[in-house]
């Protein structure tokens, strides 16, 4: 086997302590970079390869594999916020199967590509309840399914990132109530249809959900719009309840 060297190197704006073979980064070592950032794993041929942990600038940290000086293979990253992602990589950017936890507990199952949500996914919040859908390029399309904890359901449809207007609440019977995002944004204690009778309760959960998941993907215009909602529902939700207990 070639002989390893252990040397110690200072490269322009890189400091570098670990093995050398023929003058190149070769097996393990530590770089130590100008911006801060710092790696510690396998070199092969001056660059990154094999298993290694990177740090970058601003504090986030990366554990897993390396090709091609850069992360490939699977990995996990830790965010400064708290947000942590772990799965497939390819070229520097999630691609494939993976497993996205933010801080407060809730988490996105699905796939990636090119570091975009990508193909079925699904979303489990700490309550238990979950979203089913399908993502291409980031942003929601076709059918979503909000699921309760207590097996009622949320059926809604998406378009380009949009929420489109057709909506189906299942209650814990499997009655099926049809309604959409029209009678939602106009809901007033006037309303007589039985879909609010019946969905009003879980609505406010499954448009703040649809906002927190846009505000994960710094769309916060669509974040507020849909939170806005939630809290217009909730409102209505607690007059239309007041209404009907002075009506008995």
């Amino acid at each position: 086997y070639p002989l390893r060297r252990q040397r110690q190197m200072c490269i322009r704006d890189r400091f570098y302590i670990g093995e050398f073979f023929r003058g190149s980064f070769e097996g393990r070592g530590v770089m130590e970079y100008s911006d801060g950032s710092f790696y510690e794993g396998e070199w092969s041929d001056g660059i990154k390869e094999g298993e290694g942990i990177y740090t970058f600038p601003g504090g986030h940290e990366y554990t897993g594999e390396f090709e091609n000086d850069v992360m490939n293979g699977f990995g996990k990253i830790k965010l400064m916020s708290g947000e942590i992602y772990e799965g497939d990589w390819k070229d520097g950017l999630a691609d494939g199967n993976g497993k996205f936890t933010r801080k407060d507990g809730s988490r996105f199952i699905g796939k990636s590509e090119n570091g975009a949500r990508s193909g079925e996914g699904l979303i489990v919040w700490e309550s238990g309840d979950t979203l089913m859908g399908n993502w291409e390029d980031g942003l929601m399309v076709e059918e979503a399914t909000y699921v309760f904890a207590d097996g009622t359901q949320m059926i809604s449809f998406w378009e380009n990132g949009e929420l489109q207007n057709d909506l189906t609440y299942i209650d814990s019977q499997g009655n099926e109530l049809f309604g959409s995002l029209e009678l939602v944004s106009h809901i007033t204690t006037q309303s007589d249809s039985k879909f609010l009778a019946s969905a009003s309760e879980k609505l406010p959960l499954v448009f703040y959900g649809f906002a927190m998941e846009f505000h994960a993907m710094q769309n916060y215009e669509l974040a507020e719009k849909h939170l806005d909602l939630a809290y217009l529902i909730a409102v209505s939700y607690t007059h239309l309840r007041a209404h009907e207990t002075e009506a008995d």
